[in-house]
C-alpha cells in the first residue's frame, strides 16, 4: 500500500523542472525533463487539484519499465492528463500504476487520478508531474499553488 505526503509537505524532489536527464533524451529534444519528479511509493494515491478539471487523455495499457507508450505518450507509461475548465492549465501526471478514470470526465478538487508506479521510463517508482501555463508554455509544476492537492486531497 502506498504513503501519502504529510498534510500541506510535498514529497521529496528527486529531479527537478529543467533539468537535463540522459534518460529522456530519446523522447525531447536536449533530454531536459519538462516535469518535476516527486518520490511517491507505488501505489500512493494521487488526487484532482483546486478547480474543475476535464481529463483528456489516458494510457492505461503499461505494465512495467522500459519505452511503453506511442507517439503521444513517448515513455510517460501510465498517463493522465488533465486541463483546468476555468483556466486552461494542463497538467500531465505520469508513471502510474493504476489509472482511475476516463477521458471526456470532468472532476471535482480532491477526486482520485490515479496511483503512482513505475511504468514507462523509470528507474524507481515516483511521480513525473509535467504543467503547462494558460498559455501553453511548460513550466516548474511544483512552484504551482495545485501541487500540493495532488497528494493530499482537498476535503469539504
Amino acid at each position: 500500500m502506498g504513503q501519502t505526503a504529510t498534510q500541506g509537505k510535498l514529497p521529496r524532489i528527486t529531479q527537478a523542472f529543467g533539468v537535463r536527464n540522459p534518460r529522456v533524451e530519446r523522447f525531447s529534444r536536449g533530454g531536459i525533463n519538462r516535469g518535476v519528479d516527486l518520490s511517491a511509493a507505488t501505489g500512493t494515491p494521487l488526487y484532482v487539484p483546486q478547480g474543475n478539471w476535464k481529463v483528456t487523455e489516458t494510457y492505461s495499457r503499461a505494465r512495467g519499465k522500459g519505452y511503453i507508450g506511442n507517439r503521444t505518450n513517448r515513455g510517460y507509461g501510465n498517463s493522465v492528463v488533465i486541463v483546468n475548465t476555468q483556466t486552461g492549465e494542463k497538467m500531465r501526471l505520469s508513471h502510474l500504476s493504476r489509472v482511475a478514470v476516463k477521458p471526456g470526465q470532468v472532476l471535482a478538487s480532491g477526486s482520485l487520478i490515479g496511483k503512482s508506479g513505475a511504468t514507462g521510463n523509470v528507474t524507481a517508482s515516483h511521480l513525473d508531474l509535467e504543467y503547462k501555463t494558460s498559455k501553453g508554455k511548460f513550466a516548474d509544476a511544483s512552484k504551482t499553488k495545485y501541487v500540493k492537492y495532488v497528494f493530499n486531497p482537498i476535503i469539504g
